[in-house]
This record gives structure tokens, sequence and C-alpha cells, in this order.
């Protein structure tokens, strides 16, 4: 299935990383590589129902988690935490604003690349959930574009005629809502960024820091010739302006032309009419969404009971069709998020069906849970973390909250085989 790439990409012949500024819609990356980050199933998964009939496309799906329970691999949350903040250090983040994150704001850009008409893109985001991404064409019309809202995730399709498209039910972070400044942060302690000036954009001051990729990116260290000078204002760590260099030759700009850290938001900013699902129910890569019960996650392999100020807001199982065209048998790969939230704030626990971390993550060792990776990224980083060989992501932009929440990850006893 083809899904839009929301930038044009670079010109031929350069690096070609897939678009920049790819977005994150739903429980998907639209637009970002399928090299190394294919999803993978555990050994010993076995079978968990959630009732007859719980998840219906096309036929019954059933939700597939693994578990190994082994009450000697717990170790104290504080263990994991200082094996977690010894292994990354403190190094401070030499000068990269690190302002409290704003409940909403709404940006305007304009992308410009070498010999290719000027796009606009407007975002509006209403933390932690609800986000608009729309990029116009220099004709004013909307060529890409992804919203998350009340029901649901949804990007625009231009093919066969322009029209927007359920991608799947359910709530997610907000597409669209790239939190830089804390994961620059991080890049700056680890070397993989430096901040070189500060600058003005919009009458606002901007800090200037430059790593490797653009926002989308994983994190990666500039060299001489390929780098991304990322502008962050002071106050709000907002991503103002972003300059990316391949090759010596700048290949595009996105440079804020409007900014409003406290817009108004009407009501239906984030309600979209779809023609219907992106990929029809019960047909390979179409995807079910599902509410679990309190019933239904104490049989969860691995828990956690929220961090102080952080409260659970919904645990969803998402379960995507993986079997073969033809095949006479379905093939569920299921993710189960849970959502823990404070405010603006938002850290996510996966676990199920993980992808991989990618190679650029940096390797942990973790009292108890074996291994673990820290991946920075320019929307939300994320930890893999191994607990008695169940993969579990926690993401979220603020390390030090999510180190918190892996102090708190718990095996579940109770999450058992039916009949054994």
């Amino acid at each position: 299935m083809s899904r839009p790439s929301g930038r044009a990409r670079p010109t031929a012949g350069r690096r070609d990383p897939s678009p920049p500024g790819r977005r994150r819609v739903g429980g998907h990356r639209v637009g970002r590589p399928s090299g190394g980050r294919h999803q993978t199933r555990p050994p010993g998964w076995k079978w968990l129902f959630l009732g007859p009939g719980a998840l219906t496309v096309g036929v019954a799906l059933a939700l597939v988690l693994a578990w190994r329970v082994d009450s000697n691999a717990q170790t104290s949350g504080e263990q994991q935490a200082a094996g977690l903040e010894g292994q990354l250090g403190s190094a401070p983040s030499a000068g990269v604003p690190l302002p409290s994150p704003l409940k909403a704001y709404s940006i305007t850009y304009r992308i410009t690349e070498p010999n290719t008409p000027t796009q606009i893109e407007k975002k509006l985001i209403q933390r932690p959930f609800y986000g608009s991404d729309l990029t116009y064409s220099s004709r004013g019309q909307v060529s890409s574009g992804a919203v998350t809202g009340p029901s649901g995730a949804y990007i625009f399709e231009s093919s066969p005629q322009p029209h927007w498209g359920l991608l799947e039910t359910g709530t997610f972070r907000a597409t669209g809502d790239d939190q830089a400044a804390p994961a620059l942060a991080l890049a700056v302690q680890h070397g993989l960024a430096r901040v070189i000036g500060s600058a003005q954009v919009l009458g606002r001051t901007c800090t200037v820091v430059r790593t490797n990729g653009p926002v989308g990116d994983t994190v990666a260290a500039p060299t001489a010739s390929d780098y991304t000078d990322i502008y962050l204002d002071d106050a709000t760590g907002q991503v103002l302006n972003e300059v990316w260099v391949l090759n010596g030759e700048l290949v595009r700009q996105r440079l804020a032309t409007a900014f409003d850290p406290h817009p108004r938001i009407g009501a239906g900013a984030f309600t979209v009419t779809s023609s219907g699902p992106v990929v029809p129910a019960g047909t390979s890569g179409s995807t079910v969404v599902v509410n679990l019960k309190a019933s239904d996650i104490a049989h969860l392999p691995v828990w956690a009971v929220p961090p102080p100020r952080f409260h659970l807001d919904g645990v969803q199982a998402q379960v995507t069709d993986q079997s073969e065209p033809g095949a006479a048998t379905v093939a569920p790969a299921t993710t189960v998020v849970a959502h823990y939230v404070d405010g603006p704030n938002l850290m996510d626990i996966n676990q199920g069906t993980v992808n991989p971390p990618p190679s650029g993550s940096l390797r942990i060792a973790l009292p108890g849970h074996r291994y673990g990776s820290l991946t920075i990224d320019l929307v939300a980083s994320y930890i893999d973390l191994s607990i008695d060989g169940q993969p579990v992501r926690l993401e979220g932009p603020n390390l030090h909250l999510l180190l918190e929440l892996a102090a708190r990850l718990r095996l579940q006893p109770q999450a058992a085989s039916p009949g054994g």
C-alpha cells in the first residue's frame, strides 16, 4: 500500500533517507523507510483471547500477546532507574532550551527546495492527542496531510481522487507534533549534535543546534558535508527553522512564517469527513483498534503503575492483519499501547509486536532487564527493553520521565495461558 510522503524527496543522486519531515500518524510512521523496521514476533508466543467476537474483521481475530512469567526476573524499580541513569550519564544539555511543553500551538512553514515549487505547511496541535498537519502546493491545494482527532487517525490521499482516508480508529500521539528540544539536548550529551549559535526568527530568539538529519530522521552526528541546522525557540522549544544540507548543498529549508503558542481552537478542528478506511477491513494490512478493559489489562505480560502526576488514559490493542493476499487464514500482529498522561505530556508503553530499534540506537545495560537501547528521535524518543524475553518499548520526548516509567515496569503473574 502506497502512502503519501508528506514531503518531496531530495534531488536524485543524493542520499535519500525517505521524505524529510515524515509524519507519525496513528500507529504508523507515514513515509518512513522499511529497512530495519520490520515487525517481529518473539519466541514462545501464545494466544490470548479477549472473548468470542471481540475483534471482527470479516472473521474473528485473536489478540496475540507474549508472556513468560519468572518471579525471579524482577528487580527493584530504583535499581533499574539507577542503571539507566548510570549508562546515560548526567552531562548538561550545553545550552539547548528545555522549557515546559506547550498545551497547544499553531505554526506555518514555508518549504523551499532547489528547482521545486514552494510549499506551505500548516500545523495545529492540541497536546497530547490531537494534531492537524497539512501541506499545500504552490497553487494552494492540499497535497498531503494527516489528522489525529477524537475519532481516529486520517491521511489525505490524492489518488484516484483527492480524499481523506481513515487509517485507524483509536487514540494516538498528535500527528505533526515535533518535540525536538529534549531529543536534541540528549543528542548534544552524546556527541550527536552541537549548539552552534543563536538567531532570530519571527522576532523570537532561537538556539541553533546542528545534527545530521531533519525532523523525522533518527538522530545521528553531523558531518562537514551532511548536516541539519535546527532553530529552537528559546521560550517554547518549538522548531522555527530547519536547514538541511547534503553533500555540501542545500536540499531543503523549512522556515516558520507564523507561530502562535496560544491558539484558539474551534470545535471540529480535528474532525475529518472520510470516504472510508485506507485499507478495507478484513484485508491484508488492515488494522482494528480495541479499547481494553481492566479485566483484559490484568492479562498483559507487563504493566506499570503511573508515575507521580500521571494517570492512565486508556489502553488499546492495535491488531493488524499481516496475512498474505488470498491466504485462507488470518495472521494478526498485535501491539498493545498504554497511554500515560500529565497535561500535555504523554508517555506510551508498547508491548506485543514491537519493531526492533534502528541501528543508530544507543545500547544500554539494564539490571534485571538484560539489555536496553535508547533511540533519540526528534518527535518522541524511546527506550526498548527486554523483560524476561518480552519486548517492551517506552516512548515519549522526556528521557527522565521515561526512566521513571521504566522503574515501575513489572511482570504480571496473572498473565497465564488459558487452559495452561
